[in-house]
């Protein structure tokens, strides 16, 4: 499955819930590592041993909700981002999240989320805010949930 040209979706699995930003950002930080840890020994060079891999990470800046052009708030759309850190009555956990641009996808939860209001009707409402998202992989006991998003997306 690939995402409309120019488009960066996240999509709550709990609510089935999709977020759609209205301008693809610059860049895309993914990052991956190994646990190698020393081991000791008396003389010479300490040997690597092999113990795991840290979750991968996914970092977007410059997100954006932008509604300056209808003069609608963008609140509804900051409470529901906001809403993604927080417990679901499904396993008393923040919801699994996917990320879609082009033809990739990262699974994972959100970490971090930062919201930037940059513009405001005379009112106070808010109508332009640049978004960041750190998404961190999860998991493997967590791929009955990925399996069903997978094959909801495989539906269209």
């Amino acid at each position: 499955m690939s995402t409309p040209s120019g488009q960066f979706l996240l999509i709550d699995l709990y609510s089935q819930r999709d977020f759609v930003f209205q301008f693809f950002p610059p860049g895309l930080l993914t990052e991956s590592g190994a646990n190698w840890q020393p081991q000791d020994v008396t003389i010479g060079m300490q040997p690597l041993f092999y113990a795991n891999r840290p979750p991968r990470t996914l970092k977007v800046e410059q997100l954006w909700f932008d509604k300056t052009g209808t003069g609608e708030s963008i609140k509804p759309e900051i409470d529901s981002l906001e809403a993604l850190l927080e417990e679901t009555q499904l396993g008393g956990t923040p919801p699994l999240l996917v990320a879609l641009w082009g033809d990739e996808k990262f699974r994972g939860v959100l970490t971090s989320l930062r919201i930037n209001r940059q513009y405001f009707a005379r009112d106070g409402k808010p109508l332009r805010a640049e978004i960041a998202i750190e998404l961190t992989a999860t998991d493997q006991e967590q791929r009955t949930a990925w399996e069903y998003l997978d094959a909801s997306l495989r539906r269209g």
